[in-house]
């Protein structure tokens, strides 16, 4: 089976009636049967080639000590996972 590669850019963006359904669908009610569970190895390969593409800048910022120690508690990399999730919220800003 070939496939098949999409871009974010070329497909159609959800409505507004498509977001909500998906919002209010529970963990428990996706059916995640056919598709594998990705090893921590290979999480960590798909995260170290995203952050190759993109240029960073080193910045200083403040926040509470609890945030700063719930991302470390994540080990090695934290730093690098707070900038995929702050990546990930600029997309809706």
């Amino acid at each position: 089976m070939a496939t098949e590669r999409y871009s974010l850019d070329i497909l159609p963006q959800p409505s507004k009636e498509d977001i909500k359904r998906l919002q209010s669908l529970k963990d428990a009610d996706i059916d995640l049967s056919d598709i594998p569970e990705l090893t921590p190895e290979q999480l960590r390969e798909v995260a170290a080639i995203a952050r190759k593409k993109r240029k960073t800048a080193t910045v200083s910022i403040r926040m509470s000590e609890d945030v700063l120690n719930k991302y470390k508690a994540l080990g090695k990399g934290y730093t690098a996972i707070m900038c995929d999730m702050l990546t990930e919220i600029s997309r809706y800003l």
